[in-house]
């Protein structure tokens, strides 16, 4: 798997039903210690266990000012204020390590931290903050300033109505009120990949998950056991990473929602274009297991894909401030929550965001997790986003269903990618 090395700069909005309005994101990774300045401290071992990012979220608070209006543009509502007070500041918040991190103020006439992350204005400039985790302490700069009398859009939420708010409501009452186990993530309660007997978990996230859906995640293959697993996208076809994947003749072995196995056999495939999508077709499945659907192209919310002037970005967000809670599996056989964000056409990154309720329910993507799916919960069903082809990086399976469909034609597929049934939301 190659290792991404990125800094982005994003344009947000943070949610919460009576909110502030604009937000402006800048996500400093720990591979580019020449953009962020990185306070290397003494330290005892490996510091691979405390790697970590910073999440800036830019805020607007509005103290006053007189209500005129609220509209919904791109699935999300606001109020419009006239006369209004603002002020400007962030949120500070640690991607992909779960430790307690240590908040501290460089330049405290400009601005306050608290333990949590929150940020309180005291004076105009651009405040830096270090944030350690354990013996490595990295550095973030905030703007912050005051306005008076100008008229403000209060991000007030996400429309009820939207995909983004259902994915949301689907999702939360899974992992609500639960503790993270190994018993509790785990796909099987037993495996014996000699025999190739396995047992369902009908304990994975408390049972809330509909086991049909999970049928689509080959247990195990006979060249890459269960590294490289690809999902069933249709009756005869997998999708895998195409820099790792099992080739013609390999044996795919799924099992069905009453613990059977069924095993099928690879008879050909291809790669999407310049992608990292492979597209192999295998001898069809007759009973038992259940393909996973895709989002249609182009069907991705407006929330993720564009700001209110309707400007494309590569962002998404939700009412916990970064991004849509998106399940995704490993070489481990166990199913696991991230936060889903940066869209773009080709991909988007799954991330473990320290603000977000689910954050415990995040194991870092490893090597040997390529071609593992990733899914978005909607309507109470998982519907496949993409496979694994970087640390933390899935393809974005809804931008390439044309040529994937294209491709099942050529490689003598007799079937088609099945549409996730988005009827019930409204698209703003």
């Amino acid at each position: 798997m190659k290792k991404l090395s990125f800094i982005t700069l994003l344009v947000i909005i943070p949610f919460a039903w009576i909110s502030p309005t604009f937000a402006f994101t800048i996500i400093a990774s720990t591979s580019t210690p020449t953009t962020v300045n990185d306070l290397q401290v003494g330290y005892l071992g490996s510091l691979n266990m405390y790697d970590f990012s910073l999440l800036s979220t830019a805020l607007s608070s509005v103290a006053s000012g007189a209500f005129t209006s609220s509209t919904t543009i791109k699935d999300i509502v606001y109020n419009t204020s006239t006369n209004a007070q603002v002020t400007y500041s962030c949120a500070l918040s640690v991607l992909n390590n779960t430790s307690q991190p240590i908040y501290k103020a460089v330049t405290p006439s400009i601005a306050s931290i608290d333990q949590a992350g929150n940020t309180t204005y005291i004076s105009n400039g651009m405040a830096l903050f270090d944030v350690t985790v354990g013996p490595r302490t990295r550095q973030i700069a905030c703007p912050f300033s005051y306005d008076n009398g100008s008229p403000a859009n209060n991000y007030y939420g996400i429309s009820p109505l939207s995909l983004t708010y259902g994915i949301i409501a689907s999702t939360t009452p899974i992992f609500t009120g639960r503790a993270t186990s190994t018993s509790v993530v785990a796909l099987y309660s037993s495996t014996d990949d000699t025999n190739h007997v396995y047992v369902r978990n009908p304990n994975l996230y408390g049972g809330t998950i509909t086991t049909s859906t999970l049928t689509s995640i080959p247990v195990y293959n006979s060249q890459t056991g269960t590294n490289f697993s690809g999902v069933l996208v249709a009756t005869d076809t997998l999708i895998f990473a195409n820099h790792a994947h099992p080739s013609r003749g390999a044996s795919i072995y799924f099992v069905t929602p009453t613990s059977g196995t069924v095993i099928e056999t690879v008879e050909g495939g291809m790669q999407i274009g310049g992608s990292d999508i492979y597209v192999a077709t295998m001898t069809p499945i007759t009973t038992g297991i259940t393909p996973a659907k895709v989002l249609a192209q182009g069907s991705l919310p407006d929330f993720l894909r564009i700001k209110p002037d309707g400007t494309r970005i590569s962002f998404s967000l939700n009412e916990y401030h970064q991004g849509l809670p998106a399940f995704y599996t490993d070489q481990f056989r166990e199913l696991h929550l991230g936060t889903a964000i940066n869209f773009t056409i080709d991909e988007y990154n799954l991330y473990m965001i320290s603000t977000n309720p689910w954050y415990q329910w995040y194991r870092k993507v490893v090597n040997g997790d390529s071609g593992s799916p990733s899914f978005l919960m909607i309507n109470g069903k998982l519907v496949t986003l993409g496979t694994f082809y970087g640390a933390g990086t899935p393809s974005n399976i809804s931008s390439e269903e044309s040529a994937i469909n294209a491709a099942m034609v050529t490689l003598g597929s007799h079937y088609q990618l099945t549409e996730a049934d988005l009827s019930g939301f409204t698209s703003f």
